[in-house]
């Protein structure tokens, strides 16, 4: 019996969301490693690792600071994150760039709160600056040279403007950056719920985050989602503090994505989640005045825990090289909140199974690299 499509695309959404069964992907923790929280030459910190982004066709993997120019100016590092046979042989912040306002100087304190980072096909860097709710300080999403010069800035709706009793909440912003691999689409979402959306995460119920689907030709908002979280984890002791949120995006192809999931108890630790989206089989709105009522069709994937790992305060994510098996790999990072005797810059080296592998379209953005790409992984130490 032929089933209609619309019948078809409720069942696969019901596969997405049942029971949060993490069976359909396997994952292998291969290598975890600590970055030190110097750079020789630099006066400012390691720290506040909040978005990664690699790129496989010259193994560069760059990280950005959510230092509010506070420790240093804004700015992205350069890591050594050397794999071989998918183990780490070496993991370092190496160089470091300053991320400069349109006169060309450095951003002051609090004038700028870069979270997350992605490379467009031109070379050029999409920052998140997810805002300050208390000081007046807007969400942004913010267009640099990949040298670290100011060309501009998206237009973001009206909603996420902080005011009273509407807009971003504190802490709790734009957290994500994706872009699709064809480099048409950027991806882009809040850790927690606007005001005037509902209330934060808490043990009992989760959060309806604003997922942003952006055009990059016209820097326009197309479409927009509501993803809804987790519960907080583990519930608080007291009035100790907790919270979950949505801290990053990674772009599969189509409309799937890789959403992570960021738990904290204080007294307890942190709990880590991947899940896995479908952004074709959920509604949404057009523009970017309101979310859909329905939340996105999601699947757990991965619980970091259940790999033997106790997960550091994992923020950011990027996809590795391919594997000898011809596994893709996947890179986590942990912002250590400035705090290196508490927390860790910890790296996280994961083997994503098969099925999932195969859905890592090509990130080059040029079909005519890839034998360029073959070559390079093939020489890599």
């Amino acid at each position: 019996m032929r089933l209609p499509s619309a019948l078809i695309g409720l069942l696969l959404a019901a596969t997405l969301v049942a029971g949060h069964s993490s069976s359909a992907a396997q994952f292998d923790l291969l290598d975890q490693a600590v970055i030190a929280s110097v750079l020789e030459g630099s006066a400012a910190p390691v720290g506040g690792l909040s978005g990664l982004s690699c790129e496989l066709a010259t193994g560069g993997c760059f990280a950005i600071s959510d230092d509010r120019s506070q420790f240093g100016p804004a700015r992205i590092y350069e890591l050594a994150l050397e794999l071989r046979g998918g183990r780490l042989t070496a993991a370092a912040a190496v160089d470091e760039m300053t991320l400069r306002q349109a006169d060309g100087s450095a951003f002051a304190f609090d004038t700028i709160d870069p979270e997350s980072l992605a490379r467009t096909a031109s070379g050029h860097w999409i920052v998140a600056s997810e805002g300050q709710a208390t000081s007046g300080l807007p969400a942004a999403l913010l267009e640099f040279t990949g040298d670290g010069e100011w060309i501009g800035a998206f237009r973001l709706p009206r909603a996420l403007r902080p005011r009273e009793r509407s807009g971003i909440r504190q802490n709790q912003a734009l957290e994500s950056v994706a872009i699709s691999p064809d480099g048409r689409w950027l991806f882009t979402a809040t850790e927690s719920a606007l005001l005037q959306d509902g209330p934060a995460a808490s043990p009992e119920a989760g959060s309806p985050c604003r997922l942003l689907k952006i055009d990059l030709a016209t820097r326009r908002v197309a479409f927009t989602f509501r993803y809804l979280t987790e519960p907080i984890a583990e519930a608080p002791e007291g009035d100790a503090f907790a919270v979950n949120g949505l801290v990053d995006l990674l772009a599969l192809g189509g409309d799937r994505l890789l959403a992570l999931e960021r738990s904290f108890t204080a007294g307890k630790g942190h709990t880590v989640r991947l899940f896995l989206v479908d952004l074709s089989l959920s509604r949404a709105r057009r523009g970017g005045r309101r979310a859909a009522r329905r939340p996105v069709a999601k699947r757990l994937l991965l619980d970091v825990a259940t790999l033997g790992v106790e997960p550091d305060n994992l923020e950011a994510m990027a996809f590795g090289p391919i594997l000898a098996d011809g596994r893709r790999t996947l890179l986590m990072l942990a912002d250590n909140n400035f705090s290196p005797a508490v927390q860790r810059n910890q790296v996280l080296v994961l083997a994503l199974g098969r099925a999932l592998s195969s859905e890592v379209a090509d990130r080059s953005h040029r079909p005519d690299r890839v034998a360029e790409i073959n070559a390079y992984l093939e020489d890599m130490p």
